[in-house]
């Protein structure tokens, strides 16, 4: 154990500070691409040996493992003390074990070393592409960070790395990631590697190279057609990235390795999102689904809530027939729901230190009986253990919600079809955080008139919810 540093105490709430770094194109480094204003070092300023076992990482390690999220983590924070982990950058990183000391070096690095890009999307920016940066903003380019010393340090961490993800720009036009690759293949490592690439380059050099390093790809592709493809994504050949879609899937499964495609959603191409789910199904792979926020003038969620609440019924009349990727469809549905109702908004919240670990059955019984004596009646109970339901407890007040019928379902689906159904959800802030749950506070607009609620989330249990109406009547009873 390096000097100065402290044994790890295992914690639920994020462990990527613990096992992970990522290198952005500036030469800023951090703990992972959610957390881009808590840096932990600068390549050249530093040896990565420096970074990696600091002051600055070591502080947000104490900060996470005592469920405190204000170094950089908020967005995070907010979704976990929501109960809603799966939304979170940190689920990404719980297959890692929780180290109980510091490891000598990550086990999973992001190469984002470089914006060298031959697209201009309209969600992008000049840090993240070249040609924005000339063509759009007429900066001048960025300065490479990466020099001869930082590959030589990258001789000693890359034994330990277990996965390493290449992503920014375009990382097979970047010089910096086939260094990385030339020199993962020269020392003969193996980490589990992952590409995210706009798929309009492929030659020899790309295929020896994912064949070489049995790469996972994700391809960026934003529509089932040109006109609105290459719309958003300026400088793109649909049919060009079509074929090469094809040639890397035709590789990744060659050699075994995963593919998927990435969907940012936006503007101007939500209305294709069933199509898009469906040609993905035909081809049997997963989409992920980016919503995209910035800039404001393309987020689909910067809608007023009534424009986004007839975008996420236009879309749910549409019921595509879907297999693979009816989580993706669901999932997208339900955050529409959220967003135009208020809740997503993440009206201001303070995210202070929380406990995170198991809540027994008495702190459990005390937390249903805070919210009876606050309701004046029995709270509605949904058990959902690993985030699966296996029963629900229905008070009276809530009988018209046929709750018993999502025994079997995902618990995200209290926000995705229940809640909607009594109205705008509003004024939703987090009471109180800590010991292994949170209490949540808001209101709904039923047809009878806005009513207060209460919720405890309890990760890995379940949720009680309380309310002193007498009985809801749902909008579409």
């Amino acid at each position: 154990m390096a000097s100065g540093e402290t044994t790890v105490e295992p914690s639920a709430t994020c462990r990527a500070p613990h096992v992970a770094l990522r290198f952005s194109p500036d030469g800023s480094i951090h703990a992972c691409c959610a957390n881009d204003t808590f840096p932990l070092g600068r390549v050249g300023e530093q040896s990565l040996h420096d970074a990696w076992h600091g002051p600055a990482l070591r502080r947000l390690r104490r900060a996470l493992d005592e469920g405190d999220f204000s170094l950089g983590c908020q967005d995070c924070g907010r979704a976990h003390a929501l109960g809603e982990r799966l939304a979170t950058h940190a689920e990404a990183y719980d297959r890692y074990p929780q180290p109980t000391a510091p490891l000598p070096w990550p086990k999973r690095v992001e190469f984002a070393l470089s914006n060298t890009c031959n697209l201009r999307c309209v969600m992008c920016n000049g840090d993240l592409s070249s040609a924005i940066r000339a063509q759009v903003e007429h900066r001048p380019p960025l300065r490479s960070a990466y020099d001869d010393a930082f590959f030589d340090e990258l001789r000693e961490v890359l034994p330990h790395v277990e996965v390493a993800v290449f992503i920014g720009g375009e990382p097979f036009l970047s010089r910096e990631c086939r260094r990385v690759w030339d020199l993962m293949i020269e020392l003969g490592v193996t980490p589990e590697t992952h590409v995210t690439t706009n798929g309009t380059v492929w030659d020899d050099r790309v295929e020896r190279t994912l064949h070489a390093l049995r790469m996972n790809v994700a391809v960026s592709l934003d529509g089932v057609t040109a006109d609105v493809n290459d719309s958003i994504r300026l400088g793109s050949s649909f049919a060009e990235v079509v074929a090469n879609r094809d040639r890397f899937l035709a590789a990744t499964r060659s050699y075994g390795a995963s593919f998927c495609l990435n969907h940012c959603l936006v503007r101007d191409n939500w209305h294709e999102l069933p199509e898009f789910l469906l040609e993905a199904d035909r081809l049997d792979v997963d989409v992920h689904v980016i919503p995209v926020y910035h800039p404001p003038r393309h987020s689909l969620f910067a809608l007023p809530p009534d424009e986004l609440a007839r975008v996420g019924a236009d879309l749910r009349a549409r019921r595509p027939a879907l297999g693979r990727n009816r989580a993706a469809w669901e999932s997208t549905l339900g955050h529409l729901d959220t967003v135009a109702s208020g809740a997503g908004t993440l009206t201001p919240v303070v995210l202070g230190p929380a406990t995170v670990e198991a809540v027994d059955e008495d702190a459990v019984d005390a937390l249903r009986a805070e919210l009876s004596e606050w309701s004046g009646q029995r709270p509605l109970v949904v058990r959902a253990p690993e985030g699966v339901i296996e029963g629900v407890d229905v008070p009276p007040w809530a009988d018209g919600l046929d709750l018993p019928g999502l025994v079997g379902r995902p618990l995200s689906v209290l926000d995705e079809e229940v809640a909607p159904r009594l109205g705008p959800r509003r004024d939703l802030e987090l009471e109180r955080g800590g010991a292994g749950y949170h209490v949540v506070r808001y209101r709904h607009g039923t047809a009878g008139g806005d009513v207060d609620f209460r919720s405890v989330v309890i990760p890995d249990w379940g949720v009680l919810t309380a309310t002193p109406a007498a009985v809801l009547v749902p909008d579409d009873a």
